[in-house]
Protein backbone atom coordinates (compact mmCIF):
# COMPACT_ATOMS: atom_id res chain seq x y z
CA UNK A 1 0.00 0.00 0.00
CA UNK A 2 2.74 2.04 0.45
CA UNK A 3 6.32 1.89 -0.98
CA UNK A 4 8.89 4.31 0.54
CA UNK A 5 11.23 6.27 -2.21
CA UNK A 6 14.27 5.00 -1.38
CA UNK A 7 12.64 1.55 -2.84
CA UNK A 8 11.47 3.75 -5.52
CA UNK A 9 8.19 1.55 -5.63
CA UNK A 10 6.71 0.54 -8.91
CA UNK A 11 4.38 -2.33 -9.08
CA UNK A 12 4.60 -3.87 -12.51
CA UNK A 13 2.31 -6.18 -13.80
CA UNK A 14 4.27 -9.37 -15.45
CA UNK A 15 1.58 -11.52 -16.86
CA UNK A 16 3.81 -13.78 -18.60
CA UNK A 17 2.31 -17.59 -17.76
CA UNK A 18 0.11 -16.41 -15.00
CA UNK A 19 -1.70 -13.77 -13.60
CA UNK A 20 0.04 -10.89 -11.59
CA UNK A 21 -0.13 -11.56 -7.96
CA UNK A 22 1.23 -9.15 -6.03
CA UNK A 23 4.72 -9.94 -5.57
CA UNK A 24 7.16 -7.52 -3.17
CA UNK A 25 10.16 -7.05 -3.72
CA UNK A 26 11.71 -5.28 -1.22
CA UNK A 27 15.42 -3.84 -1.26
CA UNK A 28 15.94 -4.50 2.44
CA UNK A 29 13.97 -7.10 3.44
CA UNK A 30 13.14 -6.15 6.88
CA UNK A 31 10.71 -4.03 5.66
CA UNK A 32 7.34 -6.10 6.51
CA UNK A 33 8.91 -7.88 9.01
CA UNK A 34 7.13 -7.76 12.26
CA UNK A 35 7.48 -10.66 14.29
CA UNK A 36 4.76 -11.05 16.23
CA UNK A 37 4.25 -13.72 18.97
CA UNK A 38 0.87 -15.73 19.39
CA UNK A 39 2.28 -16.59 23.04
CA UNK A 40 2.30 -12.76 23.89
CA UNK A 41 -1.06 -12.27 23.42
CA UNK A 42 -0.69 -8.50 23.25
CA UNK A 43 -3.62 -6.60 24.39
CA UNK A 44 -4.06 -2.76 23.54
CA UNK A 45 -6.70 -1.32 25.13
CA UNK A 46 -7.45 2.37 23.84
CA UNK A 47 -9.75 3.93 26.20
CA UNK A 48 -10.62 7.98 25.62
CA UNK A 49 -13.32 9.49 27.06
CA UNK A 50 -15.52 7.77 24.52
CA UNK A 51 -14.45 4.39 25.31
CA UNK A 52 -12.43 3.23 22.34
CA UNK A 53 -11.26 -0.21 23.56
CA UNK A 54 -8.79 -2.25 21.56
CA UNK A 55 -8.08 -5.44 22.29
CA UNK A 56 -6.23 -8.45 20.64
CA UNK A 57 -5.65 -11.40 22.53
CA UNK A 58 -4.55 -14.75 21.36
CA UNK A 59 -7.00 -17.10 22.59
CA UNK A 60 -10.17 -15.90 20.77
CA UNK A 61 -7.93 -15.48 17.58
CA UNK A 62 -7.94 -11.46 16.39
CA UNK A 63 -10.68 -9.73 18.20
CA UNK A 64 -10.84 -6.32 17.13
CA UNK A 65 -12.96 -4.25 19.67
CA UNK A 66 -13.32 -0.60 19.15
CA UNK A 67 -16.86 0.69 21.12
CA UNK A 68 -17.77 3.25 22.86
CA UNK A 69 -21.13 4.91 24.79
CA UNK A 70 -23.20 3.57 22.30
CA UNK A 71 -21.47 -0.02 22.44
CA UNK A 72 -21.88 -0.84 18.35
CA UNK A 73 -18.45 -1.55 17.52
CA UNK A 74 -17.20 -5.17 17.41
CA UNK A 75 -14.38 -6.28 14.82
CA UNK A 76 -13.64 -9.61 15.25
CA UNK A 77 -11.83 -12.13 13.79
CA UNK A 78 -12.55 -15.55 14.74
CA UNK A 79 -10.62 -18.36 14.18
CA UNK A 80 -13.75 -20.48 14.59
CA UNK A 81 -15.23 -18.97 11.71
CA UNK A 82 -12.37 -17.34 9.94
CA UNK A 83 -12.18 -13.34 9.50
CA UNK A 84 -15.48 -12.20 9.81
CA UNK A 85 -15.56 -8.74 9.18
CA UNK A 86 -18.84 -6.52 9.27
CA UNK A 87 -18.70 -3.32 7.65
CA UNK A 88 -21.94 -1.32 8.09
CA UNK A 89 -23.71 1.69 9.73
CA UNK A 90 -27.08 -0.59 9.79
CA UNK A 91 -25.39 -3.98 9.70
CA UNK A 92 -26.48 -4.41 6.06
CA UNK A 93 -22.70 -4.17 4.70
CA UNK A 94 -21.00 -7.18 5.83
CA UNK A 95 -18.39 -8.83 4.27
CA UNK A 96 -17.23 -12.05 6.03
CA UNK A 97 -14.03 -14.21 4.87
CA UNK A 98 -14.53 -17.25 6.29
CA UNK A 99 -14.28 -21.19 5.41
CA UNK A 100 -17.60 -22.31 6.00
CA UNK A 101 -18.84 -19.69 3.66
CA UNK A 102 -16.39 -20.32 1.18
CA UNK A 103 -15.08 -16.86 0.92
CA UNK A 104 -11.17 -17.99 1.15
CA UNK A 105 -8.92 -15.95 -0.70
CA UNK A 106 -5.65 -18.56 -1.14
CA UNK A 107 -2.81 -17.52 -3.56
CA UNK A 108 -2.35 -21.02 -5.11
CA UNK A 109 1.10 -22.13 -5.89
CA UNK A 110 -0.07 -22.96 -9.37
CA UNK A 111 -0.42 -19.43 -9.86
CA UNK A 112 3.32 -18.63 -8.70
CA UNK A 113 2.16 -16.52 -5.18
CA UNK A 114 1.21 -18.45 -2.41
CA UNK A 115 -0.33 -16.36 0.21
CA UNK A 116 -2.04 -17.70 2.88
CA UNK A 117 -2.71 -16.82 6.05
CA UNK A 118 -2.03 -19.48 9.06
CA UNK A 119 -4.60 -22.06 9.53
CA UNK A 120 -5.14 -21.14 13.15
CA UNK A 121 -7.05 -18.40 12.39
CA UNK A 122 -9.00 -19.90 9.67
CA UNK A 123 -8.90 -17.34 7.41
CA UNK A 124 -6.97 -17.88 4.11
CA UNK A 125 -5.94 -15.98 1.06
CA UNK A 126 -6.48 -17.85 -1.94
CA UNK A 127 -5.71 -16.46 -5.59
CA UNK A 128 -6.29 -19.60 -7.39
CA UNK A 129 -8.62 -19.71 -10.92
CA UNK A 130 -9.89 -23.28 -10.24
CA UNK A 131 -11.68 -21.22 -7.08
CA UNK A 132 -13.26 -18.67 -9.29
CA UNK A 133 -10.77 -16.02 -7.18
CA UNK A 134 -8.62 -14.55 -9.14
CA UNK A 135 -7.05 -11.33 -9.64
CA UNK A 136 -9.14 -9.53 -11.79
CA UNK A 137 -9.19 -5.88 -12.51
CA UNK A 138 -11.94 -5.44 -14.91
CA UNK A 139 -15.15 -4.13 -15.73
CA UNK A 140 -16.77 -7.39 -16.43
CA UNK A 141 -16.36 -7.97 -12.17
CA UNK A 142 -17.92 -4.86 -11.41
CA UNK A 143 -14.52 -4.26 -9.64
CA UNK A 144 -12.37 -1.35 -11.61
CA UNK A 145 -10.59 1.57 -10.72
CA UNK A 146 -10.78 4.76 -13.00
CA UNK A 147 -8.82 7.20 -12.31
CA UNK A 148 -10.41 9.66 -14.86
CA UNK A 149 -9.69 13.52 -14.49
CA UNK A 150 -12.77 14.37 -15.79
CA UNK A 151 -14.42 12.69 -12.06
CA UNK A 152 -11.95 13.14 -9.99
CA UNK A 153 -10.77 9.28 -9.77
CA UNK A 154 -13.66 7.52 -8.81
CA UNK A 155 -13.01 3.71 -7.64
CA UNK A 156 -16.04 1.88 -7.17
CA UNK A 157 -16.41 -1.47 -5.93
CA UNK A 158 -19.25 -3.73 -7.41
CA UNK A 159 -22.46 -3.24 -5.63
CA UNK A 160 -22.88 -7.07 -4.49
CA UNK A 161 -20.34 -6.48 -2.21
CA UNK A 162 -22.63 -3.75 -0.81
CA UNK A 163 -19.48 -1.29 0.41
CA UNK A 164 -18.93 1.18 -2.06
CA UNK A 165 -16.28 2.81 -1.93
CA UNK A 166 -16.46 6.28 -4.07
CA UNK A 167 -13.80 9.25 -4.33
CA UNK A 168 -15.00 11.92 -7.12
CA UNK A 169 -14.29 15.28 -7.10
CA UNK A 170 -18.30 16.02 -5.80
CA UNK A 171 -17.29 14.31 -2.82
CA UNK A 172 -14.21 16.72 -2.21
CA UNK A 173 -12.16 13.46 -1.49
CA UNK A 174 -9.10 14.43 -4.51
CA UNK A 175 -7.16 11.31 -5.96
CA UNK A 176 -4.40 13.41 -6.53
CA UNK A 177 -1.77 13.13 -9.53
CA UNK A 178 1.59 13.46 -7.91
CA UNK A 179 5.00 12.15 -8.88
CA UNK A 180 4.91 9.30 -6.25
CA UNK A 181 5.65 5.68 -7.51
CA UNK A 182 3.74 2.83 -6.67
CA UNK A 183 1.11 3.28 -4.07
CA UNK A 184 -1.38 0.72 -2.52
CA UNK A 185 -1.76 -2.43 -4.79
CA UNK A 186 -4.39 -4.74 -3.83
CA UNK A 187 -6.17 -7.90 -5.18
CA UNK A 188 -9.35 -6.96 -6.97
CA UNK A 189 -11.00 -10.50 -5.74
CA UNK A 190 -13.59 -8.74 -3.13
CA UNK A 191 -13.42 -6.09 -5.35
CA UNK A 192 -10.21 -5.32 -4.16
CA UNK A 193 -9.93 -1.11 -3.60
CA UNK A 194 -7.59 1.30 -4.90
CA UNK A 195 -4.81 0.16 -7.16
CA UNK A 196 -2.71 3.23 -7.24
CA UNK A 197 -0.80 3.76 -10.42
CA UNK A 198 2.54 4.76 -10.13
CA UNK A 199 2.65 8.63 -10.81
CA UNK A 200 0.63 9.33 -7.49
CA UNK A 201 1.61 10.82 -4.17
CA UNK A 202 -1.42 11.60 -2.47
CA UNK A 203 -3.71 9.07 -2.64
CA UNK A 204 -7.08 9.17 -1.26
CA UNK A 205 -5.96 12.71 -0.37
CA UNK A 206 -9.14 14.92 1.33
CA UNK A 207 -8.85 18.10 2.90
CA UNK A 208 -7.21 17.67 6.03
CA UNK A 209 -7.76 20.40 8.94
CA UNK A 210 -5.20 18.79 11.48
CA UNK A 211 -2.33 17.47 10.79
CA UNK A 212 -1.81 14.51 12.37
CA UNK A 213 -3.89 11.32 10.94
CA UNK A 214 -1.66 8.49 10.31
CA UNK A 215 1.53 10.17 10.30
CA UNK A 216 4.25 8.76 7.99
CA UNK A 217 7.74 10.58 7.75
CA UNK A 218 8.96 11.85 4.53
CA UNK A 219 12.42 10.06 4.60
CA UNK A 220 10.23 7.14 3.26
CA UNK A 221 7.67 8.47 1.28
CA UNK A 222 4.70 7.60 3.40
CA UNK A 223 1.92 6.45 2.00
CA UNK A 224 -1.28 6.72 4.53
CA UNK A 225 0.24 9.89 5.51
CA UNK A 226 -1.89 12.50 6.99
CA UNK A 227 -0.16 15.64 7.69
CA UNK A 228 0.28 18.04 4.79
CA UNK A 229 4.32 18.21 4.60
CA UNK A 230 3.79 14.50 3.58
CA UNK A 231 2.35 15.31 1.06
CA UNK A 232 -1.10 13.53 2.90
CA UNK A 233 -1.35 9.92 1.02
CA UNK A 234 -4.86 9.21 2.65
CA UNK A 235 -5.78 12.51 4.81
CA UNK A 236 -8.65 12.48 6.77
CA UNK A 237 -11.45 14.95 5.98
CA UNK A 238 -12.85 16.53 8.71
CA UNK A 239 -15.55 17.37 6.02
CA UNK A 240 -17.14 13.98 5.92
CA UNK A 241 -17.05 11.01 8.12
CA UNK A 242 -15.77 8.54 6.18
CA UNK A 243 -12.43 8.31 5.24
CA UNK A 244 -9.87 5.44 4.79
CA UNK A 245 -11.53 2.32 6.17
CA UNK A 246 -8.83 0.01 6.10
CA UNK A 247 -10.87 -3.45 5.95
CA UNK A 248 -8.06 -5.70 5.21
CA UNK A 249 -10.30 -9.17 5.66
CA UNK A 250 -11.40 -8.75 2.49
CA UNK A 251 -8.29 -7.41 0.48
CA UNK A 252 -9.30 -4.43 0.78
CA UNK A 253 -6.61 -1.90 1.66
CA UNK A 254 -7.38 1.37 1.64
CA UNK A 255 -10.69 0.96 1.03
CA UNK A 256 -12.91 4.07 1.63
CA UNK A 257 -16.53 2.90 2.41
CA UNK A 258 -18.70 6.11 1.55
CA UNK A 259 -21.78 4.16 2.84
CA UNK A 260 -20.17 4.43 6.46
CA UNK A 261 -20.63 7.60 8.46
CA UNK A 262 -17.41 7.17 10.69
CA UNK A 263 -14.05 6.18 9.52
CA UNK A 264 -11.10 7.85 11.02
CA UNK A 265 -13.56 10.49 12.09
CA UNK A 266 -11.12 13.72 12.58
CA UNK A 267 -13.38 15.69 14.70
CA UNK A 268 -11.41 18.33 16.66
CA UNK A 269 -13.72 19.09 19.15
CA UNK A 270 -13.81 15.74 20.44
CA UNK A 271 -10.50 13.78 22.01
CA UNK A 272 -10.42 10.71 19.36
CA UNK A 273 -8.70 11.77 16.53
CA UNK A 274 -9.40 8.27 13.86
CA UNK A 275 -12.22 7.78 16.45
CA UNK A 276 -13.96 4.74 15.80
CA UNK A 277 -17.65 5.29 14.30
CA UNK A 278 -20.01 3.21 16.65
CA UNK A 279 -21.21 1.95 13.27
CA UNK A 280 -18.16 0.36 12.59
CA UNK A 281 -16.45 -2.89 13.27
CA UNK A 282 -12.99 -1.44 11.97
CA UNK A 283 -12.23 1.63 10.95
CA UNK A 284 -8.78 2.23 10.39
CA UNK A 285 -8.16 -1.32 10.98
CA UNK A 286 -4.98 -2.09 8.43
CA UNK A 287 -5.07 -5.74 8.32
CA UNK A 288 -2.03 -5.89 5.67
CA UNK A 289 -2.90 -8.88 3.64
CA UNK A 290 -0.52 -7.81 0.98
CA UNK A 291 3.57 -7.97 2.64
CA UNK A 292 4.35 -4.92 1.42
CA UNK A 293 1.60 -3.10 2.10
CA UNK A 294 1.62 -0.32 4.46
CA UNK A 295 5.32 -0.70 5.11
CA UNK A 296 6.72 1.95 6.96
CA UNK A 297 10.48 2.56 7.34
CA UNK A 298 10.18 4.74 10.33
CA UNK A 299 12.92 7.58 11.23
CA UNK A 300 10.78 8.42 13.77
CA UNK A 301 9.33 6.31 16.56
CA UNK A 302 6.15 6.02 15.83
CA UNK A 303 4.01 4.80 12.98
CA UNK A 304 0.17 6.85 12.80
CA UNK A 305 1.91 9.34 15.60
CA UNK A 306 -1.16 10.43 17.48
CA UNK A 307 -0.73 14.39 17.59
CA UNK A 308 -0.79 15.93 21.03
CA UNK A 309 -4.75 17.24 21.17
CA UNK A 310 -5.75 14.21 20.83
CA UNK A 311 -5.88 10.69 23.05
CA UNK A 312 -6.29 7.62 20.37
CA UNK A 313 -5.65 7.91 16.88
CA UNK A 314 -5.12 5.35 13.85
CA UNK A 315 -5.39 2.23 15.85
CA UNK A 316 -4.02 -0.49 13.52
CA UNK A 317 -4.96 -4.03 14.08
CA UNK A 318 -2.40 -6.17 13.79
CA UNK A 319 -3.81 -9.27 12.24
CA UNK A 320 -1.12 -10.04 9.72
CA UNK A 321 2.59 -10.07 9.21
CA UNK A 322 3.57 -7.19 7.29
CA UNK A 323 0.53 -4.38 8.86
CA UNK A 324 2.20 -1.33 8.92
CA UNK A 325 5.57 -3.05 9.32
CA UNK A 326 8.69 -0.96 10.22
CA UNK A 327 12.05 -1.02 9.27
CA UNK A 328 14.77 -1.32 11.84
CA UNK A 329 15.47 2.03 12.87
CA UNK A 330 13.11 1.36 15.76
CA UNK A 331 11.12 -1.53 17.31
CA UNK A 332 7.47 0.03 17.74
CA UNK A 333 4.99 -0.66 15.42
CA UNK A 334 2.49 1.94 15.60
CA UNK A 335 3.66 3.18 18.53
CA UNK A 336 1.92 6.40 20.33
CA UNK A 337 4.33 9.64 20.88
CA UNK A 338 5.10 9.82 24.52
CA UNK A 339 2.32 11.89 25.75
CA UNK A 340 -0.06 9.29 24.74
CA UNK A 341 1.37 6.30 26.63
CA UNK A 342 0.30 3.23 24.97
CA UNK A 343 -2.42 4.76 22.39
CA UNK A 344 -2.10 3.12 19.00
CA UNK A 345 -0.19 0.20 19.98
CA UNK A 346 0.20 -3.14 18.19
CA UNK A 347 -0.65 -6.29 19.45
CA UNK A 348 1.44 -8.82 17.68
CA UNK A 349 -1.02 -11.91 17.85
CA UNK A 350 -0.02 -13.77 14.93
CA UNK A 351 2.86 -15.22 13.94
CA UNK A 352 3.15 -15.80 9.98
CA UNK A 353 0.01 -14.57 9.12
CA UNK A 354 0.42 -13.67 5.46
CA UNK A 355 3.43 -15.78 4.24
CA UNK A 356 4.04 -14.18 0.87
CA UNK A 357 5.66 -16.87 -0.91
CA UNK A 358 7.44 -15.32 -4.47
CA UNK A 359 7.38 -18.05 -6.88
CA UNK A 360 8.01 -16.22 -9.62
CA UNK A 361 10.53 -13.09 -9.20
CA UNK A 362 8.49 -10.26 -11.43
CA UNK A 363 5.02 -10.87 -10.31
CA UNK A 364 4.22 -7.44 -9.09
CA UNK A 365 7.20 -6.64 -8.20
CA UNK A 366 8.09 -3.39 -5.98
CA UNK A 367 11.24 -2.07 -6.52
Amino acid sequence: MTVSHPLKAMITNSQSDYEAVITVSQLHEAVNAVSQSVTQGSECSQSATRGSEYSQSATRGSDYSQSATRGSSDYSQLPTQGSDYSQSPTGGSEYSRSVARGRDYIQSSTQGSDYSQLATRGSNYNQSSTRGSEYSQSDARGSEYSQSPARGSEYSQSAARGSDYSQSATRGSDYSHQPHEAVITVSLLHEAVITVSQPHEAVITDSQPHEAVITITHPHEAVITVTQPHNAVITVSQLHKAVITVSQPHKAVNTVSQSHEAVITVSQPHEAVNTVSQLHEAVNTVSQLHKAVNTVSQPHEAVNTVSQPHKAVNTVSQLHKAVNTVSQPHKAVNTVSQPHGSVNTVSQLHMALITFRQLHEAVNTVF
